[in-house]
């Protein structure tokens, strides 16, 4: 993993209570962690290791694991790939929002000559086909595709190219050098055992009459999309509050 100056990654969360955009606080969501505040609610026996986990704040969540990682190989020349600690989800609400709106298309300038010069022998070895970083956005924020669309450049800088990205969503034709990986969820059990107990807890309160029960997990409906878009999330979560009034449908 390369140590990356506290300005690429944890200084950016010193600017969580609204000063990214000063409309936004995550103050609540990087605690404990990058899971966020423990929600109350849930703090009893029957709910537990349910957080206010927001899904920007993968980056944190994924950092903070690869610090403990017990396999971490710290001998550079000896490891296979290279994490870089790069919240560039985070860094990039300054360019859609703050100071550095018109600096957008030059998002990882700076990242990249650091990396160049820091990490030359890293860095070089495989032109970045053996880096990945984590960005706790959809693929889409950073794709600019001309001066008046949404977006940095972020993942177009020539040197990125090689380099893998974990994103929440994918871009079908960056195949090659993009993953997916799952929204994070806002339960975060500590142990296998406690998961077990968990789908226990859920399953017996549909075991009664499984074949009558539909079970499903969704996203909250999302925002800012375009006028009059939706998703399958938002459809699913539309039909479950209308038959929640009916009282038919029970809504966790």
């Amino acid at each position: 993993m390369h140590e990356l100056p506290s300005s690429f990654n944890t200084d950016l969360l010193a600017k969580c209570n609204r000063g990214l955009p000063d409309w936004i606080d995550f103050w609540d969501h990087w605690l404990n962690e990058g899971f966020g505040k423990r929600i109350e609610e849930s703090s009893s026996s029957s709910f537990p290791h349910w957080y206010a986990t927001n899904n920007y704040l993968l980056e944190v969540i994924f950092h903070r694991r690869m610090v403990t990682y017990p396999c971490r190989i710290l001998i550079p020349s000896k490891a296979d790939a290279f994490f870089t600690p790069y919240y560039g989800g985070l860094e990039a609400l300054e360019y859609f929002y703050g100071e550095k709106k018109y600096l957008r298309d030059t998002q990882g300038a700076s990242l990249i000559n650091w990396l160049k010069q820091n990490a030359t022998e890293m860095w070089s070895r495989y032109i970045g086909a053996d880096q990945f970083m984590v960005l706790g956005r959809t693929s889409w924020d950073f794709f600019r595709q001309n001066e008046t669309s949404w977006g940095t450049k972020l993942l177009e800088q020539a040197e990125l190219a090689s380099v893998t990205a974990l994103v929440l969503e994918k871009m079908p034709w960056k195949a090659a050098v993009e993953e997916a990986v799952p929204y994070p969820t806002s339960f975060h059990p500590p142990s296998h055992a406690a998961l077990q107990e968990w789908m226990h807890k859920v399953g017996g309160w549909v075991s009664q009459d499984s074949s009558k029960l539909l079970k499903t997990l969704a996203t909250p409906p999302l925002m800012n999309l375009a006028a009059g878009a939706s998703t399958d999330s938002d459809l699913l979560s539309n039909l479950c509050v209308y038959a929640f009034l009916n009282i038919c449908c029970h809504v966790l």
